[in-house]
């Protein structure tokens, strides 16, 4: 059964925490949640019914959201209340914590969670064009402003909005309980995901942010 498992892999990919220059090129998936959250600032797309991230009603929509246009999408956390965790002889060992299943976070975070699990499915083959883009060219999938547009003054100093790739220019909302965003468009014409509205680049726009949507806008034509 093993080999059989193994045989129908075409796309090997290794999940590990440690990483070195060339890595991407060797099929390596990092350990995201340090580099994601210690390298860029976290995004707070999240529902509080709490300030205390441990809390039971904490909705933590955003760990979801996020990730969609990232290279990894996966849900990772320390999740209260933890359950204690013996071995044979009685030793204590690391604690596991509360259900992580996309139907364990409430019936509000629920059909939020399917919402971006299938458009991530969506993006399915513009993600690995991406994987094969950086492995063949070192393109990074996640692309500051200033790398994607070198020529923008106004990109050379934005923090808090990215691009997945070429196409996509994301803007997560940064703070909590926020629910509209503003952003700005480089050169081109822009289609937001969500409404189909389209804007013209070189300016500066407010789009709505409710608990069901982060600012994605494609690069169109």
């Amino acid at each position: 059964m093993y080999t059989d498992m193994i045989t129908c892999i075409k796309e090997p990919c290794k999940l590990l925490r440690s990483k070195s220059m060339g890595n991407m090129q060797t099929f390596l998936r990092f350990w995201l949640v340090w580099f994601l959250y210690v390298c860029q600032p976290a995004p707070l797309q999240v529902s509080y019914k709490s300030n205390n991230y441990r809390d039971p009603g904490y909705v933590c929509i955003g760990r979801l959201l996020r990730p969609h246009t990232a290279p990894c999408m996966r849900l990772h956390g320390d999740r209260q209340p933890s359950e204690a965790v013996y071995r044979k002889d009685g030793t204590r060992v690391l604690n596991s914590g509360s259900d992580n299943e996309v139907w364990s976070f409430g019936e509000e975070a629920y059909p939020i969670l399917v919402k971006y699990l299938n458009r991530r499915e969506e993006l399915r083959d513009y993600v690995r064009g991406l994987m094969k883009e950086a492995h063949e060219k070192g393109t990074p999938l996640l692309r500051g402003m200033f790398y994607a547009f070198p020529d923008d003054e106004k990109c050379a100093v934005m923090q808090d909005q990215y691009m997945f790739g070429s196409r996509y220019l994301v803007a997560p909302v940064m703070e909590a309980g926020v629910r509209e965003r503003t952003l700005y468009l480089p050169e081109g014409t822009w289609k937001d995901v969500e409404t189909g509205k389209t804007y013209e680049g070189r300016q500066t726009i407010t789009v709505p942010a409710p608990l069901d949507v982060i600012p994605v806008l494609e690069k169109v034509g």
